[in-house]
C-alpha cells in the first residue's frame, strides 16, 4: 500500500518494475485507518483514500478524503514507520506545523538567538548532502556568532542550476548504460540467490568506457599548500620530453605460473592438488569454505597437508629459472596459519632450500618449526592418488639422508612462480 500516485512513488521505474515482476502489487493513493483483528490474529486492513501527501513547499504532510477506501486482506502487516525530530528542551523554539524548526534561511539562526540549526530538523527528511551542507553553513554562522561578525554578511549566493545542456561533453560519446542481469523471476520467488549476477566481461567493459575520469582533480587546490618544495604546478602543460638515461626498468605486472606443465605433481586432474593462491583463497574467511580449510574433493578437513616449493620457478623447462622470491614467505605464512587453526595438522614442505627474504621472514621461518612444521630438503618427482587412503601420495628423495622417501597426504599445495605479464615482453 502507497499513499501517493505510480508517478510521484520516491521509487525509481527499475524498482517498481522489479517488484511488479516479482507478483507483489501496489495499491495507490491509499492510507491505513485500521488493522482488522480476529481471535487474536491479524485479517486485513481498513484504508482510506489519500488526496495529498506533499505541501505546496515539498514538506510531507499527507491528507486524506471522507471517502472510504478497499479493505485489503491479510495475516500479515509490515508497519513502515516514519522519523520525527525529538525536540524535548526544545519547547521554546518556534516551530512548523509539521513539527520542523523555524530558522533564518540564510544564517540558520532559530527563534532564540545564538542557537542554530540544520538538517532534517529543518528541512524534513531530506538527503545527506543536504544535511552536510546545512550543517556547514551552520558551522560558519556560530563561528561568525563567537567572534561577532556580521551573520549576513556575503551569505547570500545567487545558485546557478546547471543542466545537461550547459555540460561540454566534447569528446566522450553518449552510451547508454547498461542493464545488469539479473536471475529469473521464478529463482528471485523461491530462494533468497543474490538478484543480480554481474555483466559479461565484454559488457562490462562498455559500461567502464563510459566514466569520464571527472574526478581525477577537484581543483581543491589542498595539494598546492601541502607540498613543500612547491613542485606542483596546475597551469603545467602536456608536453612531450626526450631523456638521455643509461638504462630503463619497466615495472611490470605479473602472473602466477600455470602447473598443468608440471604434470608430474597431478595439478588439473588431482582435485586435491591446489595452488598457493587457490590455499589462499580456502583460507579466506570470504572464500568458499568461509575460512574453513576443507579438501576440494569431498569437503572433509585434511589431517595431512604437503607443500612443494619452485613449482615453476629455478625450473628451466618453464623458463623461469630464477627464484620467484616470494613462494616460501608464502608457504610458511600459509603452514603456520594451518598450525594456529588446526594444530594437530600433520605440514611438511619439501624444498630445495628456504629463503626468507626481508626483515622479519626468518623469524617466521623459526616460529614455524617450533610450531611442528616439518621442512623436507628435496623436490618431489612425483604426486599420485592412492587408492587405498583416498589420498595422494608424493615421491621424493630427502637429501639431508639421501634416501627416497614415500608419504601421503590428504592435500598438496603447489608453490607456484611469479612471472611477467605475457604482454609485458612484447610491448
Amino acid at each position: 500500500r502507497n499513499l501517493t500516485s505510480p508517478d510521484r512513488m520516491p521509487a525509481h521505474d527499475w524498482e517498481i518494475e522489479d517488484s511488479e515482476e516479482e507478483g507483489i502489487k501496489i495499491l495507490d493513493t491509499l492510507g491505513p485507518t485500521k488493522i482488522l483483528s480476529e481471535n487474536g490474529r491479524v485479517t486485513g486492513l481498513e484504508t482510506v483514500v489519500c488526496t495529498s501527501v506533499y505541501t505546496s513547499d515539498g514538506k510531507f504532510s499527507p491528507t486524506f478524503s471522507i471517502d472510504a477506501g478497499p479493505t485489503i486482506k491479510g495475516d500479515t502487516v509490515i508497519i513502515a514507520i516514519g522519523q520525527r525530530a525529538d525536540l524535548t528542551g526544545l519547547e521554546k523554539l518556534d516551530t512548523t506545523q509539521g513539527g520542523y524548526l523555524v530558522v533564518d534561511e540564510s544564517t540558520l539562526e532559530t527563534s532564540l538567538p545564538g542557537v542554530f540549526a540544520g538538517g532534517d530538523v529543518v528541512s524534513g527528511p531530506s538527503s545527506v548532502i543536504e544535511a552536510i551542507a546545512l550543517g556547514k553553513e551552520a558551522a560558519e554562522s556560530i563561528d561568525r556568532f563567537l567572534k561577532g561578525v556580521d551573520l549576513y554578511e556575503g551569505r547570500q549566493r545567487e545558485m546557478h542550476i546547471v543542466t545537461s545542456d550547459d555540460v561540454d561533453f566534447g569528446q566522450f560519446p553518449h552510451l547508454q548504460r547498461a542493464k545488469t542481469r539479473t536471475l529469473s523471476r521464478k529463482k528471485r520467488r523461491s530462494s533468497f540467490a543474490e538478484v543480480e549476477i554481474g555483466f559479461l566481461k565484454k559488457i562490462a567493459e562498455q559500461e567502464a568506457e563510459r566514466c569520464m575520469s571527472c574526478a581525477i582533480c577537484s581543483e581543491c587546490n589542498v595539494c598546492l599548500e601541502k607540498c613543500e618544495p612547491d613542485a606542483i604546478d596546475h597551469d603545467m602543460k602536456d608536453e612531450l620530453v626526450e631523456l638521455n638515461v643509461g638504462s630503463i626498468i619497466v615495472a611490470t605486472g605479473g602472473e602466477s605460473y600455470k602447473p598443468v606443465e608440471t604434470r608430474e605433481y597431478g595439478f588439473g586432474f588431482l582435485p586435491d592438488v591446489v595452488t598457493n593462491a587457490q590455499f589462499e583463497r580456502i583460507t579466506n574467511a570470504s572464500g568458499p569454505t568461509q575460512g574453513k580449510i576443507k579438501r576440494p574433493s569431498d569437503g572433509q578437513t585434511p589431517e595431512r597437508i604437503a607443500f612443494i616449493q619452485c613449482v615453476g620457478s629455478r625450473d628451466p623447462r618453464a623458463e623461469t629459472d630464477y627464484c620467484c622470491y616470494y613462494g616460501c614467505e608464502n608457504s610458511l605464512k600459509q603452514a603456520t596459519q594451518i598450525k594456529e587453526k588446526y594444530p594437530d595438522t600433520e605440514v611438511k614442505i619439501y624444498a630445495i632450500d628456504i629463503r626468507t627474504h626481508g626483515p622479519g621472514y626468518e623469524e617466521l621461518y623459526q616460529r614455524a618449526l617450533k610450531m611442528g612444521v616439518i621442512i623436507i630438503k628435496g623436490k618431489p618427482s612425483e604426486v599420485e592418488a592412492d587408492k587405498t587412503t583416498n589420498g595422494l601420495r608424493i615421491f621424493a628423495e630427502d637429501l639431508y639422508t639421501g634416501r627416497m622417501t614415500s608419504f601421503t597426504y590428504d592435500m598438496v599445495v603447489l608453490a607456484t612462480a611469479l612471472r611477467p605479464q605475457a604482454d609485458s615482453l612484447t610491448t
